[in-house]
């Protein structure tokens, strides 16, 4: 196991989800409603899970803490976006100007953890270890969400948007 790869995998998969909302016309309110919920909980798990596991650790042996706090500052200003988008009529104005700023957030977070902080994790850190307690994490948020049942069915309509 391996952080780097694990969260990079991650970021790919909310990426994609980002990408193929993007990619919707307006008028697909039906569908982009129950994808977007899955990049919601996706991001919000694949947060949780850092700042419990790899945050918490980088922080716990003084490891980059400036950076640390500016990636929790930015989770911040995503976990705010998202509270917002979830208000907004999903063919709307507002809905399309806020999703601009969450793909720019998100995407310039992802950068960041993966050009500064994922290096200095590997050098600082138990990769193996905080690996499988990043996974342990993700996998016990998931279990307490409501939607994991729908994880197969929008994963399915991604790959069939994607595919188009």
């Amino acid at each position: 196991m391996d952080i780097k790869k694990n969260i990079e995998y991650d970021h790919e998969k909310i990426r994609k989800y980002i990408h193929d909302l993007d990619a919707m016309g307006r008028s697909d309110t039906a569908l982009r409603k129950p994808l977007f919920e899955m990049l919601r909980k996706e991001l919000l798990i694949v947060q949780k899970a850092e700042e419990e596991t790899l945050y918490q650790e980088l922080e716990r042996r003084n490891e980059a803490n400036s950076l640390v706090h500016t990636l929790e500052d930015e989770s911040d200003t995503i976990k705010s976006l998202l509270k917002s988008l979830e208000k907004c009529e999903p063919n709307s104005e507002d809905w399309h100007s806020d999703f601009k700023k969450l793909k720019r957030k998100v995407f310039q977070h992802f950068d960041k953890e993966e050009r500064k902080l994922l290096p200095k994790a590997q050098r600082a850190l138990p990769a193996e270890e905080v690996a499988e307690e990043f996974d342990n994490e993700k996998r016990a948020l998931w279990k307490t969400s409501t939607l994991v049942e729908k994880v197969s069915a929008v994963e399915h309509f991604s790959r069939t948007v994607r595919a188009a």
